[in-house]
Protein backbone atom coordinates (compact mmCIF):
# COMPACT_ATOMS: atom_id res chain seq x y z
CA UNK A 1 0.00 0.00 0.00
CA UNK A 2 2.80 2.45 0.79
CA UNK A 3 4.60 2.16 -2.56
CA UNK A 4 6.80 -0.86 -1.88
CA UNK A 5 6.89 -4.65 -2.15
CA UNK A 6 8.41 -6.78 0.61
CA UNK A 7 9.55 -10.12 -0.80
CA UNK A 8 9.58 -12.20 2.36
CA UNK A 9 7.16 -14.36 4.28
CA UNK A 10 6.88 -11.97 7.22
CA UNK A 11 4.97 -8.72 6.56
CA UNK A 12 6.65 -5.34 6.75
CA UNK A 13 4.42 -2.55 8.04
CA UNK A 14 6.73 0.49 7.80
CA UNK A 15 4.95 3.30 6.00
CA UNK A 16 8.21 5.15 5.28
CA UNK A 17 11.42 4.02 3.67
CA UNK A 18 14.86 5.31 4.48
CA UNK A 19 16.37 8.09 2.41
CA UNK A 20 19.97 7.04 2.99
CA UNK A 21 21.37 3.51 2.75
CA UNK A 22 21.66 3.27 6.56
CA UNK A 23 18.09 4.56 7.11
CA UNK A 24 16.83 2.14 4.44
CA UNK A 25 18.59 -0.79 6.14
CA UNK A 26 16.95 0.12 9.46
CA UNK A 27 13.51 0.50 7.84
CA UNK A 28 13.53 -2.82 5.98
CA UNK A 29 14.09 -4.92 9.12
CA UNK A 30 15.92 -7.63 7.13
CA UNK A 31 13.32 -7.80 4.35
CA UNK A 32 14.01 -7.68 0.64
CA UNK A 33 12.19 -4.51 -0.47
CA UNK A 34 11.53 -3.11 -3.93
CA UNK A 35 10.09 0.39 -3.86
CA UNK A 36 9.14 2.52 -6.85
CA UNK A 37 8.13 5.23 -4.34
CA UNK A 38 8.08 4.35 -0.63
CA UNK A 39 6.16 6.94 1.34
CA UNK A 40 2.82 7.22 3.09
CA UNK A 41 0.68 6.33 0.04
CA UNK A 42 -3.05 5.67 0.32
CA UNK A 43 -4.74 3.54 -2.32
CA UNK A 44 -8.14 3.22 -0.60
CA UNK A 45 -11.44 5.00 -1.25
CA UNK A 46 -10.44 6.42 -4.62
CA UNK A 47 -12.63 5.78 -7.64
CA UNK A 48 -10.82 3.91 -10.41
CA UNK A 49 -7.68 3.74 -8.29
CA UNK A 50 -5.85 1.23 -6.15
CA UNK A 51 -3.11 -1.37 -6.23
CA UNK A 52 -3.14 -4.34 -8.56
CA UNK A 53 -0.64 -7.22 -8.52
CA UNK A 54 -0.35 -9.66 -11.43
CA UNK A 55 1.86 -12.67 -12.03
CA UNK A 56 2.58 -13.14 -15.72
CA UNK A 57 3.77 -16.40 -17.27
CA UNK A 58 3.94 -17.89 -20.77
CA UNK A 59 0.10 -17.85 -20.83
CA UNK A 60 0.22 -14.03 -20.91
CA UNK A 61 2.11 -14.05 -24.19
CA UNK A 62 1.68 -10.42 -25.36
CA UNK A 63 2.67 -8.86 -22.03
CA UNK A 64 5.54 -11.29 -21.50
CA UNK A 65 6.93 -10.61 -24.99
CA UNK A 66 6.75 -6.84 -24.41
CA UNK A 67 8.62 -7.12 -21.09
CA UNK A 68 11.12 -9.55 -22.59
CA UNK A 69 11.82 -7.17 -25.50
CA UNK A 70 12.49 -4.30 -23.06
CA UNK A 71 14.94 -6.39 -21.05
CA UNK A 72 16.72 -7.55 -24.20
CA UNK A 73 16.88 -4.00 -25.57
CA UNK A 74 18.27 -2.34 -22.44
CA UNK A 75 20.56 -5.09 -21.14
CA UNK A 76 21.95 -6.61 -24.34
CA UNK A 77 20.82 -10.01 -23.02
CA UNK A 78 19.55 -11.27 -26.40
CA UNK A 79 18.94 -14.77 -25.03
CA UNK A 80 16.79 -13.58 -22.09
CA UNK A 81 13.49 -15.52 -22.04
CA UNK A 82 10.97 -14.52 -19.38
CA UNK A 83 9.84 -17.39 -17.21
CA UNK A 84 7.78 -15.27 -14.81
CA UNK A 85 7.08 -11.59 -14.17
CA UNK A 86 5.49 -9.96 -11.14
CA UNK A 87 3.78 -6.66 -11.95
CA UNK A 88 2.48 -4.29 -9.28
CA UNK A 89 0.56 -1.25 -10.47
CA UNK A 90 -0.47 1.67 -8.26
CA UNK A 91 -3.09 3.76 -10.09
CA UNK A 92 -4.39 7.16 -8.93
CA UNK A 93 -3.00 6.79 -5.40
CA UNK A 94 -2.51 9.76 -3.10
CA UNK A 95 -0.60 10.51 0.05
CA UNK A 96 -2.44 9.60 3.22
CA UNK A 97 -4.14 12.66 4.66
CA UNK A 98 -6.13 12.93 7.90
CA UNK A 99 -7.55 16.23 6.60
CA UNK A 100 -8.79 15.48 3.09
CA UNK A 101 -10.36 12.22 1.86
CA UNK A 102 -8.66 10.41 -1.00
CA UNK A 103 -11.57 10.84 -3.40
CA UNK A 104 -11.04 14.64 -3.19
CA UNK A 105 -7.25 14.60 -2.86
CA UNK A 106 -6.89 12.61 -6.09
CA UNK A 107 -8.18 15.61 -8.06
CA UNK A 108 -5.05 17.66 -7.41
CA UNK A 109 -2.50 15.22 -6.03
CA UNK A 110 -2.10 11.69 -7.33
CA UNK A 111 0.39 9.17 -8.62
CA UNK A 112 0.34 6.22 -10.99
CA UNK A 113 3.38 3.94 -11.11
CA UNK A 114 4.44 0.38 -11.68
CA UNK A 115 7.17 -2.05 -10.73
CA UNK A 116 7.97 -5.09 -12.86
CA UNK A 117 10.13 -7.86 -11.40
CA UNK A 118 11.12 -10.27 -14.16
CA UNK A 119 13.31 -13.37 -14.26
CA UNK A 120 14.42 -16.08 -16.63
CA UNK A 121 15.53 -18.30 -13.75
CA UNK A 122 19.13 -17.10 -14.00
CA UNK A 123 18.91 -13.30 -14.20
CA UNK A 124 16.39 -11.03 -12.51
CA UNK A 125 15.64 -7.43 -13.46
CA UNK A 126 13.56 -4.67 -11.90
CA UNK A 127 11.78 -2.01 -13.95
CA UNK A 128 10.10 1.05 -12.49
CA UNK A 129 7.54 2.91 -14.62
CA UNK A 130 6.03 6.27 -13.70
CA UNK A 131 3.08 7.90 -15.43
CA UNK A 132 4.01 11.33 -16.76
CA UNK A 133 0.44 12.65 -16.43
CA UNK A 134 -0.46 11.14 -13.05
CA UNK A 135 2.53 12.32 -11.00
CA UNK A 136 1.45 15.30 -8.94
CA UNK A 137 1.93 13.71 -5.51
CA UNK A 138 3.36 15.98 -2.79
CA UNK A 139 4.13 14.26 0.53
CA UNK A 140 4.46 16.52 3.55
CA UNK A 141 8.02 17.92 3.91
CA UNK A 142 8.68 15.93 7.09
CA UNK A 143 7.61 12.61 5.52
CA UNK A 144 10.42 10.44 4.09
CA UNK A 145 10.23 9.52 0.42
CA UNK A 146 12.48 6.96 -1.25
CA UNK A 147 12.70 4.79 -4.31
CA UNK A 148 15.12 1.91 -4.60
CA UNK A 149 15.66 -1.71 -3.75
CA UNK A 150 17.39 -4.01 -1.30
CA UNK A 151 20.22 -6.33 -2.32
CA UNK A 152 20.28 -9.93 -1.08
CA UNK A 153 22.70 -8.91 1.70
CA UNK A 154 20.09 -6.30 2.87
CA UNK A 155 22.18 -3.35 1.70
CA UNK A 156 20.29 -0.59 -0.05
CA UNK A 157 20.38 1.03 -3.43
CA UNK A 158 18.46 4.28 -2.88
CA UNK A 159 17.61 5.85 -6.24
CA UNK A 160 15.74 8.94 -5.09
CA UNK A 161 14.61 10.79 -1.96
CA UNK A 162 12.17 13.58 -1.09
CA UNK A 163 14.68 16.00 -2.64
CA UNK A 164 14.58 14.56 -6.15
CA UNK A 165 11.70 12.05 -6.47
CA UNK A 166 9.76 14.44 -8.74
CA UNK A 167 12.30 13.68 -11.48
CA UNK A 168 11.41 9.98 -11.56
CA UNK A 169 8.82 10.35 -14.30
CA UNK A 170 11.19 12.44 -16.43
CA UNK A 171 14.23 10.14 -16.48
CA UNK A 172 15.26 6.58 -17.16
CA UNK A 173 18.05 4.54 -15.67
CA UNK A 174 18.82 2.90 -19.01
CA UNK A 175 18.35 5.63 -21.59
CA UNK A 176 18.15 9.29 -20.45
CA UNK A 177 14.92 10.93 -21.53
CA UNK A 178 13.36 7.66 -22.70
CA UNK A 179 10.82 5.92 -20.49
CA UNK A 180 9.42 2.44 -21.00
Amino acid sequence: MDGFLALDFQPLYNQYGGETPSEWTAAIQKHIVIAPLWTNIDSRNISNGGLWVHVLTERDKADVVQIQDLVRQYTNQSEFNVSVALVATWKHVTVHSPYEPGYELVNHQNLSMQVILVTDGMYTYIMFNYDREQFSIRPLPEVPVASGYTHLDYSANVLSTRNNFTNLNKESNVNPGDLF
